[in-house]
């Protein structure tokens, strides 16, 4: 005979047992590489005062002059997980 299970509420996953289970929504992101140009608007700036901007769900830190409101062309230095770094490109 089989005894029945007890949830303890230090190690029990709540969204496991839950009514209203959360569903993660897959992330698609498009595939970025070094040296391509993408166009970024800059929405905040980061605590080192690095404007930043977001591209295809990755966060954009721009390393160069610009204003939140910008719409600034980057080329792409480095792609780090949900990162990227890139420069502000001319023209």
């Amino acid at each position: 005979m089989r005894r029945k299970r007890r949830h303890n509420i230090y190690n029990t996953d709540y969204d496991r047992i839950s009514v209203y289970p959360s569903y993660k929504r897959p992330q698609q992101r498009e595939h970025i590489e070094a040296g391509s140009v993408i166009e970024v608007r800059v929405s905040k700036t980061d605590e080192n005062g690095d404007p930043l901007g977001s591209y295809k769900g990755y966060t954009v830190v721009i390393l160069g002059d610009a204003m939140p409101g910008d719409v600034v062309r980057v080329r792409v230095e480095r792609v780090q997980g949900s990162r990227i770094w890139g420069r502000p490109v001319e023209g």
